[in-house]
């Protein structure tokens, strides 16, 4: 798959302790290193960031995810919250999720992103060529 949707982890790593350090927790420990997961995952473009201090930083090819970032850095430090967003290839985002409590449902979430990526692709395609 060429256009592989985007998986971009958001986790805070400024603070030990609390609501968003138990939710990476469960991603990094329970959810991440499951097979299903990882053999998933493959399908996807994976980036992960620290939303206190990473969001500004851009990356060359990467300018669905900057755009997604810079919106998130407008949002008060504290309002911020541990989670995982899917976007689609073309930076639109598919799926929000903000607490996975098991790898399984994690891995259905995954699946279905995919499948709306796919779609988004093929509804782009025919744009294009009915434009033709």
């Amino acid at each position: 798959m060429k256009e592989r949707p985007i998986l971009f982890y958001l986790f805070d790593s400024s603070k030990p302790k609390g609501k968003n350090f138990d939710i990476a927790k469960t991603y990094e420990v329970k959810i991440y290193p499951d097979n299903t997961v990882v053999k998933i995952a493959e399908g996807f473009i994976c980036e992960k960031a620290c939303f206190k201090n990473e969001l500004t930083k851009s990356y060359k090819g990467r300018e669905m995810l900057n755009a997604y970032k810079r919106q998130l850095s407008k949002m008060p430090y504290n309002k911020r919250k541990a989670h995982v967003v899917f976007l689609s290839s073309k930076g639109e985002v598919l799926y929000v999720v903000k607490n996975a409590r098991s790898a399984g449902k994690f891995a259905q979430y995954m699946k279905l992103a995919k499948k709306k990526n796919t779609k988004s692709l093929a509804v782009a395609k025919k744009k294009v060529v009915a434009k033709s």
